[in-house]
């Protein structure tokens, strides 16, 4: 069971991290696009 929590968890951290890349990127676009236009 503990086995399971842990891969779970790192699952989550995995999915947080691409979330945080992807978020990260588009604000980084956003940024790029104004100082541009």
């Amino acid at each position: 069971m503990g086995e399971s929590l842990t891969e779970q968890c790192r699952v989550e951290v995995e999915d947080l991290r691409v979330v945080n890349f992807f978020f990260r990127r588009r604000s980084n676009d956003g940024i790029r696009r104004i100082s541009i236009g």
